[in-house]
């Protein structure tokens, strides 16, 4: 599926995504929309091979522990632990509401200012 228009989305992994600090992501909506200045190419075992990174990347370390967590909860389990946050973070907006001192200016996310 795409989104007219839309080339490009990126999320920071650790808002939402179970994971350390520091993974994000960003995805393409084709190859071709790749930037060929984001691509890199590496003689590797005696051949040419594209690798892609961007600037101030980090080690993987991140991205094996989401991966983990994404092996270890599978679907139905990290949906379930997304859910329980959203209805903690309703639970928490509703009660600073009751308090009257503070106003709530959106419904529906997790944060709190």
């Amino acid at each position: 599926m795409t989104i007219e228009r839309v080339r490009s989305i990126n999320a920071s992994g650790h808002k939402y995504g179970l994971a350390p600090l520091g993974v994000g992501w960003v995805i393409w909506a084709t190859q071709e929309d790749l930037p060929e200045e984001l691509i890199f190419y590496v003689d590797y075992l005696g051949g040419n091979m594209p690798t892609f990174a961007l600037n101030f990347s980090r080690l993987g370390g991140q991205i094996i522990a989401q991966y983990y967590n994404f092996l270890r909860l599978g679907m139905d389990g990290y949906t379930a632990v997304q859910q329980a946050c959203s209805d903690t973070a309703q639970w928490l907006a509703e009660g600073l509401a009751a308090l009257g001192c503070f106003e709530m200016v959106h419904d529906g996310l997790p944060a709190v200012a």
